[in-house]
């Protein structure tokens, strides 16, 4: 997962990743529209070893944050101008080697049953992943302090690295997924016996602990974890799906030669140990009938602790839009792929040389992209002329105000949110579906739209920038 280098190293690495050449497969000219900018201001949200960051579901201007060796769920929420850190919940955990608090998921009815899941590696009882269920209170500022419901609990072995540590539920068919690394021990990723070096589905609806969904890849095959979803990784500390497509993207830290990006589909075998991207481990390991290369592999000229990112769903208009960013957090460099066709590999480009070695990747709910800053606790956020980034609204103002966002009450007439303005508007889901069009300015019915939020786009003169809509 993390190694944590002195800043010799770093500087060293970085020197030759400016000096050194492009890996087959990445472009050589980076992006100059982008920029990282703090999100909080200095001081006010102190945080200690943040490894995950993203707004609460249906919570606008609430954001959580994992602490990993405190074992604290933190909120940061802004109160009359200024942002306030609260603990929301906080975990006995084990701070040994790559373990801690690593993962959170909420689940997909979280507005109204308020489930969500943790994945952590606990303090007592030897090494192990812990996977349970809890619930926040009515408030969702705190946890509600009910005794947690275990989901699964994963013995980790006698190795203090690879645990993995990030879950999410799929957009598409609401299943409980969980990234598991091989436990230091490399062999357990092709050993279909163990939970170890794999992908896993479960359904968490279920009255006792899980269900196995039947469509699993492998249920009723003798001698395999019906768990199972995909296998071969060797340390898939970040990864992240589209929620557009649905698709699972993922940074697998590579051993002595490689990084890698993968798409990670039903039932793949992703070839750990037998290959390190696409270099065979031994002479004939690469011959195993049906690995499944990476979308993209980096030498160590280019990376050497791969952190998996997140596709671009923010602003449909942008020209980014459905792009995939990922990190190196030795190198400290951001990068970004268009994703390629099935069966193809992928060009990646560099982004920004950071200067600084992320940790995570987190959204907000209008799509803005964010990284940890491990070491010093702090959060930046994505901004530029063609990624959203509400430049305006990132010291102490919400981030739903600014020019470039509107507020409308479902019912409101169209025409009286766009007073003098004279042009024909499209308004766009998140996904970038067009759901509604009318003409500001003018007589128009009533928004219907439900709550929630989306992009408006206009079509003549008069209107300006996309903007954001929050439908109250």
């Amino acid at each position: 997962m993390i190694r944590l280098f002195s800043r010799a190293w770093l500087l060293s690495a970085a020197l030759a990743v400016l000096s050194g050449p492009f890996w087959p497969g990445a472009a050589s000219m980076a992006s100059a529209d982008i920029t990282v900018v703090p999100f909080f201001p200095s001081g006010e949200v102190p945080l200690d070893k943040p490894v995950w960051f993203g707004e609460m579901p249906g919570r606008p201007g609430t954001f959580v944050i994992l602490e990993r060796f405190e074992g604290r769920i933190a909120l940061a929420t802004l109160t009359e101008g200024k942002w306030v850190k609260s603990e929301f919940l906080k975990v006995a955990v084990k701070t040994e080697g790559e373990m801690g608090l690593l993962g959170i998921a909420f689940h997909p009815d979280f507005a109204n049953n308020r489930k969500y899941y943790l994945d952590y590696n606990p303090a007592s009882g030897g090494f192990a992943t812990l996977i349970e269920e809890r619930e926040a209170d009515s408030s969702f500022t705190r946890d509600s302090g009910k005794p947690p419901r275990r989901i699964m609990r994963i013995d980790q072995g006698k190795q203090l690295n690879h645990k993995g540590g990030t879950i999410a539920f799929g957009p598409k068919d609401g299943f409980l997924y969980v990234g598991m690394g091989d436990g230091g021990e490399s062999l357990n990723a092709q050993n279909t016996a163990t939970l170890l070096g794999k992908f896993l589905r479960v359904d968490v609806n279920a009255p006792d602990s899980f269900q196995v969904p039947e469509d699993n890849p492998f249920v009723g095959r003798a001698g395999t974890r019906p768990e199972i979803w995909a296998l071969g990784v060797r340390n898939p500390w970040k990864w992240s799906f589209d929620p557009v497509t649905g698709e699972l993207w993922a940074g697998d830290v590579g051993e002595t030669a490689r990084e890698e990006i993968d798409r990670i589909g039903r039932g793949q075998n992703l070839g750990w140990p037998f290959r390190e991207g696409t270099i065979c481990q031994e002479p004939d390991s690469c011959d195993k009938a049906g690995l499944v290369g990476p979308l993209a592999e980096l030498g160590r000229a280019l990376a050497s602790t791969i952190i998996g990112g997140v596709v671009y769903r923010g602003n449909p208009a942008s020209p980014l839009y459905g792009q995939y960013f990922f990190a190196d957090f030795a190198t400290g460099t951001l990068w970004r792929m268009t994703p390629p066709p099935e069966g193809e590999t992928g060009t990646f480009q560099r982004v920004l040389d950071l200067g600084w070695g992320p940790t995570s990747f987190g959204t907000d709910l209008l799509g803005n992209i964010y990284l940890t800053r491990y070491e010093t606790g702090a959060i930046y956020r994505l901004e530029g002329a063609d990624i959203l980034g509400l430049a305006e609204s990132r010291a102490r103002k919400n981030a739903w105000e600014g020019p470039r966002v509107m507020r409308i009450r479902r019912g409101q007439s169209w025409g009286n949110a766009f007073p003098g303005e004279r042009s024909a508007v499209e308004v766009f889901s998140p996904e970038g579906r067009k759901v509604s069009g009318f003409n500001a300015g003018g007589p128009d019915a009533v928004v219907a739209l439900p709550e929630g939020v989306y992009f408006l786009q206009g079509k003549g003169s008069g209107f300006g920038p996309a903007r954001l809509l929050l439908v109250e």
